[in-house]
């Protein structure tokens, strides 16, 4: 693991306005993979936006 940003806050559960948001950027969860050399990147796009998604 490269790193660990990732919480366990249901995005469908905050209000617009909530300073949760804050938590959902581009850089969540790195995993790699030494092994087969493969990375998961997963991140919320765009930053800290309502409307975003879990991206990978």
């Amino acid at each position: 693991m490269n790193y660990n940003h990732f919480v366990e806050i249901d995005p469908r559960t905050l209000e617009a306005n909530d300073d949760s948001w804050f938590l959902f950027t581009d850089s969540l969860l790195q995993l790699y993979h030494e092994q087969s050399s493969i990375t998961l990147d997963l991140g919320w796009v765009p930053d800290i936006s309502p409307e975003g998604n879990y991206w990978f």
